[in-house]
């Protein structure tokens, strides 16, 4: 969901979850287990949460938000929109995305943005990550260092990664620009 260069908003997080509760598919569709998350860069979901809100100087509410085209004027808040999860943004920031569309909301600084300053997130299942385990921890006692005075140093060795899991059906990527607020 989502394109490069482009500001996502709530229609994109809508559309993956929906996408995420048919397994990716209308033709054969395998929905996965529930709990779901989505996963974002903190600066994308800060805009998502300004669509949310929608912070807009037009009573009607039709400027969009997006990072770098903030509103400086007075902020007016738009008919349906007004109070509920609304406020609790105004509020707390995108620590009120606590659930979204049925989702667990979480951020992750650690989602880099690439080149062209888009982050790729997503929305998925529990289930679709898993721990594939190439070499079980062991310990490795160590008593070569004489300076130690008969210490042992113990050392824990091992080899691990976390796969996905039916990536087709478990998961959906959400990719959207990940540029800094600007002030104007």
């Amino acid at each position: 969901m989502g394109v490069a260069g482009a500001v996502i908003g709530p229609g994109e997080y809508f559309g993956s979850v929906t996408r995420l509760m048919v397994g990716n598919n209308l033709a054969n569709p395998e929905p996965p287990p529930m709990p779901y998350y989505t996963v974002h860069h903190p600066v994308v979901l800060a805009v998502l949460a300004g669509n949310l809100v929608p912070f807009t100087d037009v009573p009607t509410g039709t400027n969009r938000y997006t990072s770098v085209t903030v509103t400086t004027a007075r902020t007016v808040m738009g008919g349906a929109n007004t109070g509920g999860m609304s406020e609790e943004i105004i509020k707390r920031h995108i620590g009120a995305l606590g659930e979204l569309f049925s989702t667990t909301c979480k951020r992750s600084a650690n989602i880099i943005p690439d080149a062209s300053d888009d982050a790729h997130g997503g929305a998925f299942c529990k289930e679709g990550l898993i721990y594939v385990s190439e070499l079980e921890p062991r310990n490795d006692n160590d008593t070569s260092d004489k300076s130690m005075r008969g210490a042992v140093e113990v050392n824990v060795w091992g080899s691990y990664v976390w796969g996905v899991y039916r990536a087709g059906a478990y998961g959906v990527e959400i990719i959207g620009d990940c540029l800094l607020p600007a002030a104007s």
